[in-house]
């Protein structure tokens, strides 16, 4: 990756409408709060930027940047949380990427990518790159477990194991249906290489499957695959889409990305989507 400058972050700060200021908690709540309402979650842009154009890796953070002004997208760990890392460092944050092992069978170990910013000797987990309603840091230091809840999910990060490991375990109905395993080491972006280049196989599930997310205050707009789900405050409404016209008007006027783009996705989506 490249050397970005000072240009490049004004631009990145400006699309999540964010002012310079010195390193403090406060500011980094409100800046993740921001990362996360304007850059969504979603793997539109890996489909499209893969099967379409051929492109297999993580864009530049010029190219980033420019597609979420153009076409509004976002992406998924690697991008979302890799960029927001550079930005940190650029606003001198003690922040450092960590791996976290993804706790479904079959899962690469590092399949998930964070932050953690240390601020006055505390530990903050700082995630927008999960789908999920992290809109501020979560204090990994913290002896009792931090919970958040969204309609009827709820996020619960666990106090750190004996090997200063963190779990993230989401539920749904109070049902575990996913989470992750923080391990505190930092890694840099070359530490992801192999896990990365497996995300754009054909195979891969991010590029066989649909998957936004779009966050709001207090409120969040979900489609996976036909699943459309709006969460508000502890109320959660979920609707099934029947076909690709559907599918594809929701993603155009509800998280406004281009109907040529996702037009192209649907196509190399198929019908895999309905299953």
């Amino acid at each position: 990756m490249n050397t970005y400058s000072r240009t490049t972050f004004d631009r990145y700060l400006n699309i999540i409408g964010i002012e310079r200021s010195e390193p403090n908690l406060d500011k980094l709540t409100e800046l993740t709060a921001a990362h996360l309402r304007r850059i969504p979650f979603e793997n539109v842009s890996k489909i499209y930027l893969a099967r379409v154009q051929g492109i297999r890796e993580i864009p530049e953070l010029d190219i980033y940047l420019e597609n979420i002004e153009r076409y509004n997208f976002g992406g998924t760990c690697y991008t979302n949380n890799y960029y927001l890392h550079l930005l940190l460092l650029h606003l001198n944050y003690n922040v450092r990427l960590c791996g976290a092992d993804i706790a479904i069978e079959g899962a690469s170990p590092n399949g998930h990518m964070v932050n953690v910013v240390t601020i006055d000797e505390a530990e903050f987990l700082v995630d927008v790159g999960y789908g999920a309603p992290f809109w501020k840091p979560m204090e990994r230091s913290s002896s009792v477990d931090v919970v958040q809840k969204l309609g009827i999910e709820k996020y619960v990060l666990k106090p750190q194991d004996s090997e200063k490991r963190s779990r993230m375990m989401v539920y749904k109905n109070d049902e575990l249906i996913h989470g992750y395993m923080l391990k505190h080491q930092g890694k840099q972006l070359t530490d992801f290489s192999e896990v990365i280049a497996r995300s754009y196989s054909d195979k891969a599930p991010f590029l066989n499957r649909l998957m936004l997310a779009r966050f709001f205050e207090n409120r969040a707009l979900v489609l996976r695959n036909n699943k459309l789900t709006e969460m508000n405050g502890l109320n959660s409404v979920s609707s099934d889409l029947s076909n690709h016209d559907e599918i594809a008007t929701t993603v155009v006027d509800r998280f406004e990305i281009p109907p040529d783009i996702i037009d192209n996705v649907l196509s190399c989506l198929g019908d895999i989507i309905y299953q």
